[in-house]
């Protein structure tokens, strides 16, 4: 997983710990600058500070390279002002909201007095976003040395690196059909209200979901405790794959089915963790390529198979539209 920190930085305490950050997980690191520099000292940065703030001013940023499909998770450090991130990071959050869709993101704040949290709080607002995988508070580390920080910027780094590894899959049971039905059905509710019209109570029914635990080829990502994402792996194909111009004819294929993620976990890069999970399991099994279709109008799906090396060999026309048929060789 590769890791950008986006940060802003006035009198150097948040340039400082984005340093340490990066040479600790290997991030790239993305200042993001005014093209007309805030006062740093006395009452003008206060005042400077406070009415860009006020007034919700997005000010206009010096040339920078952001190249979003690079990163699946991005680290967004600010000075604490007002109560909110400083004005530049959100410049730079709404000129690449778009392409910051679907992506993991963290939080580093450092403050003078206070409002650590609340500047974190209206960050998750800007992105649109109810939670981030990681949040490091630290009160003008720069400016301040203590060595508490450094063991807050060691801990803000292992919840990082561990993220990956917090999702444990297992082979769902019956026992799982309620929380598998809810999961989907809250799915349902959230690409509605997207505008992604792709699935609804007549598929996947619970009478599907059933089959597939019965079947022994649904599988569920457990996260604290929560059921954060289904899958279903077979060889079982609508007759309408017959449309692919299927590059590995002779492969030993499996279709993907079903890969969803709840809504509670969404934009924390699990639905790419889950896919690069099933790609090693199937690998391991002597699986040589992988089958799947794709709604033409779901560009979070479209853009998931995409990144990770799925072409389309085809389409299949189905009662909510029309699909892709994509594969890859494994």
């Amino acid at each position: 997983m590769k890791t950008a920190i986006v940060y802003y930085s006035l009198n150097g305490n948040t340039e400082q710990t984005a340093n340490k950050i990066a040479e600790k997980i290997g991030a790239d690191l993305i200042p993001v600058r005014p093209v007309k520099a805030y006062p740093d000292t006395g009452f003008a940065k206060l005042f400077w500070g406070g009415k860009s703030v006020v007034m919700g001013e997005k000010p206009k940023l010096q040339p920078y390279t952001f190249e979003a499909d690079k990163y699946d998770l991005i680290i967004f450090g600010s000075p604490v002002w007002a109560n909110t991130i400083a004005p530049p990071l959100r410049t730079f959050i709404v000129e690449n909201l778009t392409s910051l869709k679907g992506k993991t993101f963290a939080g580093i704040t450092c403050f003078t007095a206070a409002g650590g949290d609340k500047a974190l709080d209206k960050l998750k607002g800007y992105l649109g976003i109810d939670t981030l995988v990681a949040e490091l508070l630290l009160a003008d580390p720069k400016d301040k040395p203590d060595p508490a920080n450094d063991k807050k910027i060691e801990e803000f780094c292992e919840k990082l690196e561990n993220y990956n590894s917090m999702i444990k899959y297992r082979k769902a049971e019956i026992t799982d059909l309620d929380s598998v039905y809810e999961l989907v059905t809250s799915a349902i509710e959230e690409m509605e209200r997207e505008g992604i019209h792709q699935w609804d109570n007549v598929y996947p029914a619970k009478a599907d979901l059933k089959a597939d635990i019965e079947s022994g080829t649904l599988t569920v990502g457990m996260a604290d405790g929560d059921i954060a994402v289904i899958y279903v792996i077979s060889k079982d194909h609508d007759e309408q794959y017959k449309n692919g111009r299927w590059k590995f004819h002779d492969s030993d294929f499996r279709v993907i089915h079903r890969l969803c993620v709840s809504p509670k976990y969404q934009h924390r890069g699990l639905a790419k963790q889950t896919l690069s999970h099933i790609e090693d399991h199937l690998r391991n099994i002597g699986v040589d390529s992988i089958r799947l279709d794709v709604f033409t109008e779901n560009p979070y799906a479209l853009k998931l198979y995409r990144n990770n090396g799925y072409t389309e060999v085809g389409h299949a026309d189905w009662r909510k539209g029309r699909f892709l048929l994509m594969e890859k060789r494994i």
